[in-house]
């Protein structure tokens, strides 16, 4: 049976930067410096470096080359940017996937697994949207086009810290386990239509309440 590799001394900085970022203690901008970040965490700038590049190609963190590293911007107009993409490309992947895994139990079976880790995930706030993240990316793994199951992993990563903001400034009633229950049994139950329309109305919700957001 295969194990799993034991987390780096970058796994952990990476984490901890990726949990201070998404609860907003690293604010949209703020300047990351090597030398300060490496002190504050105990570790040399060796694993701080390889975490500030997983970040960057995870569009959480901004380096450019020969420039300072800062925490990514995010603007509602990132925002918007960012889910008329997602809207564009994820109920087309949903309604793929769920038509090819209709009459394939181990897509049922992943499905389920996955809703169960999301709902039972109660830990630090990045593992909560990670396991949100892992259920999405499930329910769309039957979509044939790899090439757009790789962009809307990456754009679903960079939402990580979007949602953060939408649930902070969530300003009506809006019932997110109701939400991820339909689209569940949506794929669970073959409904390719039904899925589509739920995921597309689940995105259109987060974008509102992003732009009803005070930032």
């Amino acid at each position: 049976m295969a194990t799993t590799p034991a987390p780096t001394r970058a796994d952990w900085v990476d984490a901890r930067l990726r949990t201070e970022i998404l609860a907003g203690r690293l604010a949209p901008g703020e300047r990351l410096v090597v030398a300060d970040l490496a002190a504050r965490y105990g570790v040399s700038p060796t694993p701080l470096r390889e975490a500030l590049r997983r970040l960057s190609a995870e569009g959480f963190v901004e380096w450019p080359p020969q420039r300072g590293a800062r925490v990514a911007s995010a603007t509602k107009r990132d925002a918007e940017d960012l889910y008329e993409l997602r809207l564009a490309l994820e109920p087309v992947a949903l309604g793929q996937s769920i038509r090819i895994g209709r009459d394939d139990p181990t897509y049922s079976d992943a499905v389920r697994a996955a809703f169960d880790d999301f709902r039972g995930a109660t830990a630090e706030v990045g593992a909560v949207l990670e396991a949100h993240r892992t259920f999405h990316a499930v329910l769309m793994s039957r979509c044939p086009n790899r090439p757009m199951l790789t962009a809307i992993d990456r754009y679903a990563q960079q939402s990580m810290r979007f949602q953060m903001l939408a649930t902070a400034g969530r300003a009506g009633p809006r019932d997110l386990d109701a939400e991820h229950r339909s689209l569940a049994a949506a794929a669970l139950e073959g409904r390719d239509e039904d899925g589509v329309r739920i995921l597309t109305d689940h995105l259109a919700g987060s974008l509102t309440e992003l732009r009803a957001g005070p930032h």
